[in-house]
């Protein structure tokens, strides 16, 4: 059984990979070229914290230190990602999915946080990790804006089908998240690029798809099914 201690247990020692397969059994059920494309480069750490991060969220009942062990490493090594990628080439930084993932996890951690009266998320720890999103959310905003200055017909859309497919699995199925994210990530404009790139007919899209909380409706009218995350 997947348990808070043991994700924070396999975050802190570093063994992302294994920690990425525990979550795909345990309410992640991703293809395998999802997975892969998880475990990629230099986003595969920052990948298996956050979404170990949002399963924490999902199974704890309050904060104590092992839940805010693994919240501060989120939060610590989404900011250094984030700073260190300025120096990097644009090939080797974080990529959207990666992105992705932090900032869902960032926003569960101040939603969960606020609605359950936790002390964190009015401390240091909460104003850490709003100061962080704002960061992603900036990068996240750069890569959309960016490739439909490249790529014109591709408008919307972060990376190829299978980033976008995992961008909107992440932050897709809750328009808090969205409301979280300034400058805006364009979720309705993901939606209908994917609809036009027909990723709900290629197979490891669709099954990522197919994970979004609510339906994603595309200009023509296509859509998946609603299907907790």
């Amino acid at each position: 059984m997947l348990t808070v201690s043991r994700i924070s247990r396999l975050a802190a020692l570093g063994r992302f990979d294994h920690l990425l397969d525990e979550l795909i059994r345990n309410g992640r059920p991703l293809p395998l070229a999802a997975r892969a494309r998880l475990a990629e480069g230099r986003s595969a750490a920052l990948t298996a914290v956050s979404l170990g991060a949002q399963r924490a969220l999902e199974l704890a009942y309050a904060p104590d230190s092992t839940l805010t062990g693994l919240l501060q490493q989120l939060v610590d090594l989404t900011a250094v990602t984030l700073r260190d990628a300025e120096a990097l080439p644009a090939a080797d930084r974080p990529g959207p999915v990666a992105l992705a993932t932090a900032a869902r996890a960032l926003c569960d951690l101040l939603n969960t946080g606020e609605a359950r009266g936790w002390a964190l998320v009015r401390g240091e720890l909460g104003d850490r990790a709003r100061d962080t999103l704002a960061g992603v959310a900036y990068a996240l905003f750069v890569t959309q804006a960016g490739r439909a200055a490249r790529f014109p017909r591709e408008a919307g859309l972060v990376g190829d089908g299978l980033d976008s497919a995992l961008v909107l699995w992440q932050l897709g199925g809750d328009d808090r998240l969205a409301d979280r994210l300034n400058p805006p990530l364009e979720i309705s404009r993901l939606a209908e690029a994917a609809d036009r790139a027909g990723l709900w007919r290629q197979p490891d899209c669709a099954a990522v798809l197919a994970l979004v909380g609510r339906p994603l409706v595309g200009v023509g009218g296509a859509g998946v099914p609603a299907r907790a995350a």
